[in-house]
């Protein structure tokens, strides 16, 4: 090695030794510290603004209750999509019914997939409440989140159902975890100009949904759902004549299946009202889709127009119940079904 390299090294060593020595570990603590203290701040900073944890929906979270489902065999099974999630709460039904039901909705999604899964359970005798929109009972299947949920949630592995339980941790305790609240969020309200608002019907652990709409405009809401469900329609071929008999057959033959084994399926219209409703009796007219399919289903279909106990609610957005209203849409609901013995015959 030359003497020129040899005196730069040491001249470099030299120097590293006149530097103060740092004491990295407090460092890092103070880099912790602070970063806590940032994120803590922030986090009470939107709580202050109201808002509150909230779990983003996802399979993990619907595989979970799926398998409880199977677990436990017997209980009441909610199927459907929004208007069941945010129709029912859970605790007024078990209130009345002696039973919690279990949340198997799947927002935009239509019930018939989870419903032949049911079917196609061995495991499963207890009671589904499906929530049966017109459009999902006159329109032909396709291939929605419900159909991709079904197929996927079997083959879940250990290490995907440990982290589904950390997500709900972390989401359930933080509101910084909430998706209005991503940083992709917060930069497009900055460019707009706008603030970022709560989401008006946050997720439970259950899954269920309470819906305070007192949280949004609503009467853009309202415009915005009418102009989306007008728009759904326009795309959808519904089914007619010996198509649609085939739908009430199959249907028949599901809840026959489940009822073999002891259990029971029950049909449910949840209220819809304003501009919703007359495009639902405009292009699925009652006396053409449901009537027909409650005569021939063979087993109980419930629409509220049938009964003044639930043709008296109202819709805000057109579609879906206040939370307040759901909880006593919940325990009329459980009372007819102990009047019709749908779950005294389970007792």
């Amino acid at each position: 090695m030359s003497s020129s390299k040899r005196s730069g090294r040491e001249a470099a060593a030299t120097a590293a030794a006149r530097l103060p020595r740092q004491d990295w570990a407090r460092i890092w603590l103070l880099v912790v510290l602070l970063v806590l203290v940032i994120a803590f701040a922030w986090e009470g900073f939107w709580r202050a603004r109201g808002f509150v944890p909230n779990l983003s929906d996802d399979l993990g979270i619907w595989a979970m209750v799926r398998r409880r489902v199977s677990q436990q065999g017997d209980g009441v099974v909610l199927v459907g999509a929004s208007r069941i999630q945010l129709g029912i709460n859970p605790q007024a039904f078990a209130e009345v019914s002696g039973q919690r039901p279990l949340m198997l909705a799947i927002d935009g999604s239509s019930p018939l997939p989870v419903l032949e899964e049911l079917a196609a359970d061995q495991r499963f005798c207890g009671l589904v409440l499906v929530s049966l929109t017109p459009m999902h009972l006159a329109q032909p299947l396709g291939r929605d989140r419900a159909v991709k949920w079904v197929r996927r949630y079997p083959r879940q592995q250990w290490s995907q159902r440990l982290e589904t339980r950390l997500s709900m941790a972390v989401q359930g305790r933080l509101v910084l975890r909430s998706t209005s609240l991503a940083p992709e969020q917060l930069w497009q309200h900055w460019r707009e100009g706008s603030r970022p608002t709560m989401f008006y019907a946050p997720m439970q652990p259950d899954r269920s949904r309470a819906a305070d709409f007192s949280r949004v405009d609503l009467e853009r809401m309202r415009r915005s759902r009418a102009e989306r469900e007008a728009e759904l329609h326009g795309r959808v071929a519904s089914l007619s004549g010996l198509a649609f008999e085939e739908r009430i057959a199959h249907l028949r033959s599901l809840a026959e299946t489940i009822r073999e084994r002891g259990g029971r399926v029950v049909f449910v219209r949840f209220p819809s009202d304003g501009a919703v409703l007359a495009l639902e009796q405009r292009d699925w007219p009652r006396a053409r889709y449901w009537d027909p399919f409650a005569a021939r289903v063979g087993t109980l279909a419930i629409h509220f127009q049938d009964d003044p106990r639930l043709s008296h609610f109202t819709t805000p957005d057109g579609s879906h119940l206040r939370g307040e209203d759901a909880v006593r849409f919940s325990r009329i609901l459980a009372g007819i079904l102990e009047e019709e013995h749908i779950l005294r015959d389970r007792e």
